[in-house]
């Protein structure tokens, strides 16, 4: 079986990696998201949709999934940017057959602050 064809990969994101962006005031370095890979193709599904209380805050928790193609350079301390939303990479499932990579499944969650 090949690896997944690009053409099932019908949405686009943005994959960005937490870095060690700049040194700050105090000689410490100031770390943040930069982004890694931009218009990257892929295939989002599965919402899931839950709470959890948070510092006596309620907020609504989604936990979709993400497919790639398997060349595509991801990590579990990675965030995907897809729809104007941050999602982070809780972990990876690399989906074979036959020995080969077919492509990453990768769960994300995000949580919304309600207050």
């Amino acid at each position: 079986m090949p690896t997944i064809p690009v053409n099932m990969l019908t949405d686009r994101c943005t994959i960005q990696r937490w870095t060690k962006a700049s040194a700050g005031s105090d000689g410490k370095g100031i770390w943040s998201f930069v982004e890694l890979a931009t218009n990257v193709p892929c295939k989002q599904y599965g919402y899931n949709r839950g709470t959890e209380r948070f510092s006596n805050r309620q907020g609504a928790v989604d936990l979709p999934q993400f497919d790639f193609r398997p060349s595509q350079d991801i990590t579990e301390k990675d965030r995907i940017v897809w729809e104007s939303r941050d999602y982070n990479v809780t972990s990876i499932l690399r989906v074979t057959a036959r020995g080969v990579t077919h492509h990453f499944q990768v769960f994300v969650t995000i949580v919304e602050d309600n207050a």
